[in-house]
């Protein structure tokens, strides 16, 4: 990918027009994924004070395996989102890509909460 580095480790590059980063940090808490009665799926994470977007068939499941405190590596697209109020500004990320270290100890397959599901 070409791009420009940064010193936090995020990388910006040209991908056709968009915005394309690469991320790196840890999972601030445990990712949160959705599967709504109609089949559609999303799963959000925070990567550093950044909220990361995956949607798209078993994006819900994907992420049923992270832990906070995981490393990540993400690549996607960033999205200026304006709020109410200047304080209320955020930058998003639409993930296409992410990776997982997982912290020594952990296993993925271990016990986890029931996802919650939204009904039509």
């Amino acid at each position: 990918m070409r791009g420009t580095g940064t010193a936090d480790g995020t990388t910006i590059g040209d991908g056709g027009g968009r915005l394309h980063a690469l991320l790196r940090g840890r999972l601030g808490d445990a990712a949160r994924g959705i599967r709504t009665a109609e089949g559609w799926e999303l799963a959000a994470l925070d990567v550093g004070g950044v909220i990361v977007t995956c949607a798209g068939a078993g994006a819900a499941d994907a992420v049923r395996s992270l832990h906070a405190g995981d490393e990540v590596v993400v690549r996607g697209v960033l999205r200026a989102r304006r709020g109410g109020r200047p304080g209320d500004d955020a930058v998003e990320m639409e993930a296409t890509l992410l990776a997982v270290r997982r912290r020594v100890g952990t296993h993925p397959m271990a016990p986890r909460p029931r996802r919650p599901r939204i009904a039509s």
